[in-house]
């Protein structure tokens, strides 16, 4: 393998813009400085961990985080950025005449700034690097460290199986490619073209060995096999917990849940809040040893505890032998075996706002060096003032908002007084909500963000939120996929829209049989989306002049922002009716099951009073009361956390 990268400019470059800001996730953020050592003038494939954000909690773009970078005394500065923008197949790699096009890449450049794109810096991800010589180096001469800050959080790869994929890796040392990824089988043998890096001096890539080192912050091509079993592999040892996807454990406001005694403080009562960490090996044969550092060990604000069985007592304690955790060795895992912790969470601060956060990092030892996973812990407490109070400005919310709810406790059934219970299993359920200058807001099934057209470059679009699909030829995207702009499109398939039962959406012929159905009424104007229910459910098949017409958004009551209360109007619930796209009960083939039960929705959203200015992160519960499923209303509750992810204060 010796890829040349010749002139990646020139063949990337084209029309159009890049979203520059704010597609943010709902995780804790934890801050962290990644030292990248040993740069080169010329190209520098780099592996960014950190996530750079303005003091509003927007993402940088490429050109605030690299673009006044110098290197030395020798004035070197960083000129071109590239980054994927799409996944390169194995043939794409192979080729040496074109290792870039214009589809799968996008360029941020000093050179050619009329047409480079708004690279945002994300973390967890590769960029291209080229390092302008002055006039006394070349390429391939050392140019000396980068250093970025920037949130961190757990993080697990996803491998393309099959392809090529640019990645780096979480590593301290210098372990070799083989101590980290033969467990996984993601690197098979023979070693040959499987690992390539990117020679500053010649602009080339170039073939790594199995023995070869890895170096901390570079980003590596890694062919894939097809038969790779995990394709979220990052290392030999597994990480697995409750809401990982969120990238910590964040616990919230929940109250403590679990009362143990402390050996270490005379066995007094402590009230804590549980998590499970489980840690699975997928090695073949090694033992691996697995410890949890806290970067901040002075930082005693949110203290965690390793919770042990008392031996022959149904209770619990914490283990005498750690005390707080700071620097803990959770086990030595042997082979194919997995094991289970138990952490509890003690908030131990009661000033200074209700919002804290603490990183700790999960290390791997390997033979030689160190795997890690960043576990970024976070928790509010809801006995403290928060920090910044209370925004009461309704438009300062305005925008739309992507959440992620987490369902902890529903109705048992086997229950006689059919109370709530914690479940077992805690499914996540994405919702989009949209909010106005008033603050009013709705509940979304899908939305597409682009952008206006403009016929010069020097007059930006503006970005604009569509839901009538009919908008979307009047607009351009603010991506690029297969050569074309694209929007992004956000969906959720948890929260459907009920369907439009007015004169809009319904024609005249099956509302008048609506009509005809009650004997009171004399004429269409009186249909309620109640009565079209009700005779929807009394039929056995669709009637032919249903329309198949849904809502495009669901006004909710009460006014957005911390401490408020929303939720759909008590006469106005999600309805899925008996013909409804995504009525559970119906079989559109089946002659016996054409039609099914009438389901209704009622949702209510806590949100908590708490709110970090500027972070646009709210937090808070969720109930959810549903009919219909069952002979008796079944309650769904959990935790909601709501980040916004664009300002736009209209829907089109």
């Amino acid at each position: 393998m010796n890829t040349k990268l010749a002139n990646p400019l020139a063949q990337v470059l084209g029309p159009g813009l890049l979203l520059a800001a704010l597609i943010a996730r709902p995780a804790p953020a934890a801050t962290q400085t990644q030292t990248i050592s040993n740069l080169f003038y010329g190209w520098n494939a780099v592996w960014l961990e950190v996530e750079p954000r303005d003091t509003n909690g927007s993402l940088l773009t490429a050109d605030q985080v690299f673009g006044a970078v110098n290197f030395s005394t020798n004035n070197g500065a960083i000129d071109i950025v590239v980054v994927q923008s799409l996944p390169v197949g194995t043939q794409e790699f192979q080729t040496d005449t074109n290792l870039y096009n214009q589809a799968g890449w996008i360029v941020w450049s000093t050179t050619n700034s009329v047409n480079s794109r708004a690279i945002t810096v994300r973390g967890n991800q590769a960029y291209l690097l080229h390092i302008s010589p002055p006039d006394s180096q070349t390429n391939g001469s050392p140019a000396g460290p980068l250093t970025v800050t920037g949130d961190v959080q757990f993080y697990r790869p996803h491998w393309t199986r099959g392809s090529y994929n640019l990645t780096g890796f979480s590593v301290i040392g210098s372990p070799t490619f083989a101590s980290l990824l033969q467990a996984g089988a993601a690197t098979p043998g023979p070693w040959t073209n499987s690992i390539a890096w990117l020679n500053p001096t010649s602009g080339n890539w170039e073939s790594k060995n199995s023995t070869d080192t890895i170096q901390p912050g570079r980003a590596y091509w890694v062919q894939v096999p097809v038969n790779l079993v995990s394709v979220d592999y990052a290392g030999p040892v597994a990480v697995d917990f409750t809401g990982w996807q969120q990238g910590g454990l964040y616990f919230g406001a929940t109250p403590p849940t679990l009362t143990v005694t402390n050996p270490v403080n005379n066995y007094s009562s402590l009230g804590l809040c549980p998590a499970e960490l489980t840690f699975s090996s997928l090695e073949k044969t090694n033992t691996r040893n697995i410890i949890i550092n806290k970067l901040s060990p002075a930082d005693q604000d949110i203290q965690l505890f390793h919770v042990v069985r008392v031996p022959d007592q149904l209770a619990w304690m914490t283990d005498p032998n750690v005390g707080v955790l700071t620097t803990w060795t959770v086990t030595s895992l042997a082979a194919q075996q997995s094991t289970t912790v138990t952490l509890g969470m003690n908030r131990n601060w009661s000033a200074n706002g209700n919002y804290r956060e603490q990183l700790y990092r999960i290390d791997v030892p390997l033979n030689p060096g160190t795997n890690y996973h960043y576990l970024p812990v976070s928790a509010i407490n809801p006995d403290v003032a928060p920090t910044n109070a209370p925004v009461n400005d309704p438009a300062s919310f305005a925008g739309l908002w992507v959440g992620t709810v987490t369902a902890n406790a529903v109705t048992s059934l086997t229950d006689t007084n059919r109370s709530v219970q914690p479940s077992l299993s805690r499914p996540q359920l994405r919702v989009l909500m949209h909010v106005d200058t008033n603050g009013a807001p709705v509940l979304l099934s899908h939305v597409m963000l682009m952008q206006t057209k403009t016929a010069d470059p020097s007059v930006s679009p503006e970005q604009v939120l569509i839901l009538d699909e009919a908008q979307i030829p009047y607009h351009e995207g603010i991506q690029e996929r297969g050569g074309k702009q694209v929007g992004i499109r956000y969906e959720t398939v948890a929260f459907d829209m009920p369907r439009d039962d007015s004169t809009n959406g319904q024609s005249a012929t099956f509302l008048q049989l609506v009509a005809n159905s009650t004997a009171s009424y004399t004429n269409i104007s009186q249909v309620t989306p109640a009565d079209v229910s009700h005779y929807l459910a009394g039929q056995a098949t669709r009637p032919p002049s249903l329309q198949e017409v849904y809502h495009d958004r669901w006004e909710l009551t009460g006014a957005f922002g911390p401490g408020n209360t929303i939720g759909t109007a008590t006469n106005a619930p999600l309805r899925l009716d008996a013909f409804h796209r995504t009525n559970p009960f119906r079989h559109a083939y089946h002659p016996q099951h054409g039609a099914g039960y009438d389901i209704t929705r009622v949702l209510r959203f806590y949100l908590d009073p708490d709110y970090q200015t500027g972070s646009g992160r709210l937090t808070g519960t969720y109930e959810e009361t549903t009919t219909g499923l069952s002979t008796v209303p079944l309650v769904s509750r959990g935790s909601i956390v709501l980040q916004r992810v664009s300002y736009v204060d209209h829907l089109q």
